[in-house]
């Protein structure tokens, strides 16, 4: 099970479920060359970055009294 990180964190992050489409039709969510930077380190790249809360995947740790400010991807093969 993956543990719960901050959105910051997660904003980190490489999001599998991320799509982009680009000028030849082609479809990826990260680098689609040999030596493409991928978005596995965060930063620029092809924006595939985990969007944290505004995601429909994205779970809040639940705490007795009610939640932290930690979630993580719920979504099967998530990142956070």
């Amino acid at each position: 099970m993956r543990p719960y990180i901050t959105e910051e964190d997660a904003a980190m992050r490489w999001c599998p479920l991320v799509r982009h489409a680009d000028e030849t039709g082609g479809v990826f969510n990260r680098g689609y060359s040999p030596g493409d930077y991928t978005n596995r380190q965060g930063g620029q790249g092809c924006g595939c970055n985990c969007i944290g809360s505004d995601c429909m995947m994205w779970g809040w740790e639940e705490w007795p009294g009610g939640t932290s400010n930690k979630g993580r991807c719920e979504a099967p093969g998530g990142a956070a």
